[in-house]
């Protein structure tokens, strides 16, 4: 059963603080999860010890679900103590009254400054690009602001915007984010933050690491004896953390979202259930949104309440991709947490620009054989970037030298290029906030002579071996690489729900394109099935539409219109309405003479 989103961890150090801390002694279930050296996950609880093969599997386990780690509030009825006077009952733990002087309408811009603490193992597990760390705050800013033209458009604008520090406590120039080699520290334990972080009071700091087996956690600071606090912050599975992670259905940032509402005093959505008593003091605390029995997961629509649920608010337990909201009550409060318990923590106004995405997508896909030699070469648009320095040579180690052209569009055209030769390009994102380096990609020219299918004729050959999606795939929905659902080898691709798979091909100087791959399903039922079709540049045509269970092979040949075709994609799309159903992938491959 497929659980998702993020998990708040609890503070057993502060009663106001979150509760559930896996690994601290005395957690009421026994409970720990770790990585092992091996790369196996452990989870341990007074039950008995259970052993993942991957993060992935074990999110996906009973275990994370029994132990409801996904997030989880400390009641507030215990005292919180820490504070030497009441705390302020405005936004208390207990009350919200969403004064009219808290509402960002006329109000300034809150801007805060993040440090993020990358803590990665010793062999680089969880090390994350710095392409990573902008485009999380990019979501952050996203979603608290309601930006329009992105994900979080239709919530609240609660001019609450994020950047990342520029300067360190001692007045030195940063760039906000470090990186920590330590097991321990990767899997959350040890008092790292008191090695490694900085002033709780003026800085958000955000560790991203295993989260001791959480999606993320983060402590409220509206019962007081919070603030200041070593352990204050937020932590965040790095698989989890920034936006297209390839972790879905948490591969949109949005964890971070929903663990930084915490931060900012609110509470879950869900909090106590069903209530009849006053929403300003029962529940979530919040009025503008429905009281709910227990957390959504997925996406839709339920009620369970006599209202309809709050299923797309970031305070939910919905998908990434299908919360998008905070309501103007939640903007209130957290604007109230501000003003009443982080005073310190915001700059006011404008705040640092940060550099923007990396480029993504490259087609020819990374480490493609048999391409034409007059290619084209693409890549998506990053976020952020006004322009895009594109290198191009025949080594991997690209240089100054090797600039090609700088440009806005998202395409280039090296010119005639040798047979049987591999190249190496990159593109660098340029924007207002500096230049992002992108990754270096390959791929290998077309032999000549034509003649023959397979092989050094393939343009896309994909079996999922690696584990993880490779370059070039874009997904939406929950897709995931799963031994469960390998046809060969031991990885195939799950598509959940509703969600799809596409790639593009460049055809270009070749023939006879051929698609083939393997296909099943799981769980399918009336009006639920998988459909594969490609795109020849100007339309769609559908291959096949089918719900069979057992996996076969098929093969379809895309005729005229694919021959020498630039602009080729396939793809393949799931459409089911459970957790339980799912189509099933493997072995995709796409060859042409």
């Amino acid at each position: 059963m497929k659980i998702t989103a993020t998990l708040l961890l609890a503070a057993l150090i502060s009663s106001a603080a979150i509760a559930q801390a896996p690994l601290l002694p005395g957690a009421p279930d026994q409970r720990q999860v770790y990585q092992d050296k091996d790369g196996s996950i452990i989870a341990m609880d007074k039950l008995g010890t259970k052993v993942f093969a991957t993060w992935a599997e074990f999110h996906q386990s009973q275990f994370f679900l029994d132990h409801g780690m996904r997030c989880g509030s400390h009641d507030r009825s215990v005292s919180p103590g820490g504070w030497n006077n009441p705390p302020p009952s405005d936004c208390s733990n207990v009350l919200t009254n969403p004064l009219s002087g808290y509402d960002p309408g006329g109000g300034e811009i809150f801007d805060i400054p993040v440090v993020v603490h990358i803590l990665h193992r010793n062999n680089g597990v969880g090390n994350i690009s710095d392409a990573r760390v902008y485009s999380q705050i990019d979501v952050l800013n996203e979603d608290f602001n309601a930006i329009g033209g992105t994900p979080g458009s239709p919530g609240t604008n609660g001019k609450i915007q994020f950047h990342l520090a520029t300067t360190d406590p001692s007045g030195n120039s940063t760039k906000g984010i470090y990186r920590h080699a330590s097991n321990a520290w990767h899997n959350d334990k040890g008092s790292y933050y008191n090695q490694i972080g900085w002033d709780t009071t003026r800085y958000l700091n955000i560790y991203v690491n295993s989260a001791g087996g959480n999606l993320g956690y983060a402590y409220l600071p509206s019962g007081g004896g919070v603030v200041g606090q070593g352990y204050d912050g937020v932590r965040i599975f790095y698989q989890a953390f920034g936006r297209n992670s390839g972790y879905a259905p948490y591969d949109q940032g949005r964890t971070a979202t929903h663990e930084v509402g915490h931060y900012l005093g609110l509470y879950h959505t869900f909090q106590g259930g069903c209530h009849s008593g006053s929403c300003a003091s029962n529940g979530d605390l919040i009025c503008d949104t429905n009281s709910e029995s227990s957390p959504f997961y997925g996406c839709g629509t339920r009620t369970t309440c006599s209202s309809p649920d709050p299923t797309t608010n970031y305070m939910d337990y919905s998908e990434d991709l299908c919360m998008y909201q905070f309501t103007p009550i939640q903007i209130n409060r957290m604007r109230c947490t501000i003003m009443s318990f982080r005073p310190d923590l915001v700059a006011g106004g404008g705040g640092g620009t940060n550099p923007p995405d990396a480029a993504t997508g490259p087609s020819p896909s990374n480490g493609a054989t048999g391409i034409s030699t007059t290619p084209s070469l693409s890549w998506q648009a990053a976020a952020g970037a006004d322009t895009y320095d594109i290198y191009f040579g025949v080594s991997s180690n690209l240089s100054a030298a090797d600039l090609a052209a700088s440009q806005s569009q998202t395409s280039f055209n090296p010119g005639q290029l040798s047979t049987a030769s591999s190249y190496f390009w990159r593109v660098d994102s340029v924007g207002a906030g500096g230049t992002t380096t992108g990754s270096t990609w390959a791929f290998t020219t077309d032999a000549g002579g034509g003649g023959g299918g397979g092989g050094s004729n393939d343009l896309l050959s994909e079996d999922f071996e690696s584990g993880t999606l490779s370059a070039g795939w874009i997904t939406t929905g929950n897709i995931q690489v799963h031994g469960n659902a390998a046809n060969t080898g031991s990885y195939g691709a799950r598509m959940r729900r509703t969600s799809s798979l596409e790639h593009a091909i460049d055809a270009s100087g070749r023939a006879n394109i051929v698609l083939s791959y393997a296909r099943g399903t799981s769980g399918y039922d009336g009006g639920e099935f998988l459909t594969v079709d490609w795109f020849d540049g100007s339309g769609w045509s559908v291959l096949e539409t089918t719900k069979t269970t057992a996996y076969e092979t098929q093969s379809f040949s895309l005729g005229a219109a694919a021959d020498g075709n630039p602009n080729l994609r396939i793809r393949f799309r799931a459409n089911a309405n459970r957790n339980n159903e799912a189509s099933l992938l493997d072995d995709v491959v796409v060859s042409g003479d």
